[in-house]
């Protein structure tokens, strides 16, 4: 699926087809740096929301939410590269 163009590739974990678009994905495209943020975005917003529990240990940088194998959505940029 590696190619030029300028538009993001979006798949939507929740969508059944979507889903094996992006296991297929992966496994098609082993060189690819996937960067996952979502546990750390929905601890972040979940001490947004409960300003009570922050705390210096809620906020260490290995906090991150439990998220479900079939939950959010994975955008690939391929005009996008890490330098690894």
């Amino acid at each position: 699926m590696k190619n030029n163009s300028n538009k993001p590739v979006l798949f939507n974990l929740e969508i059944d087809s979507e889903r094996k678009k992006f296991i297929d994905f992966k496994k098609e495209n082993t060189d690819i740096a996937y960067v996952d943020t979502l546990g750390e975005q929905e601890h972040e917003i979940g001490l947004i929301n409960n300003p009570s529990l922050i705390s210096h240990s809620n906020l260490a940088a290995d906090n991150k939410a439990l998220v479900k194998d079939n939950y959010g959505v994975w955008v690939y940029f391929p005009w996008m590269t890490l330098n690894r």
